[in-house]
């Protein structure tokens, strides 16, 4: 498997795109958290757009699918399957391959 892994090109670029949106998404939670109140929202372009507070405890748009352990397996596997397909999906065009870089970012 490791050869397998070998002998395709790592796309660095897209892969510091997905640590630079996991860095990103990190620190906005931590700022949120110590800035906002939980509920509360902040006007950014008036009633058009506002940043609110909430807590998601489940997974993507709230869906509650048991307990924590399966939610950390499944968040890994899914991760792990992005990275692969990222690193093999060198002939795809580079929207397809940007768009798995924010993805990959987004569910680490």
């Amino acid at each position: 498997m490791i050869r397998d892994l070998m002998k395709f090109k790592i796309d660095w670029k897209l892969l510091s795109l997905s640590l630079g949106i996991v860095v990103l998404d990190q620190t906005t939670k931590i700022l949120t958290k110590h800035v906002m109140i939980l509920g509360h929202s902040r006007k950014i372009l008036g009633n058009f757009l506002r940043y609110t507070y909430i807590e998601n405890t489940g997974m993507a748009f709230g869906i509650h699918v048991g307990s924590q352990l399966f939610f950390a397996i499944f968040s890994v596997l899914a991760s792990l399957v992005i990275f692969f397909y990222l690193i093999r999906a060198r002939d795809e065009k580079p929207i397809v391959r940007f768009s798995l870089a924010l993805i990959l970012g987004g569910a680490i």
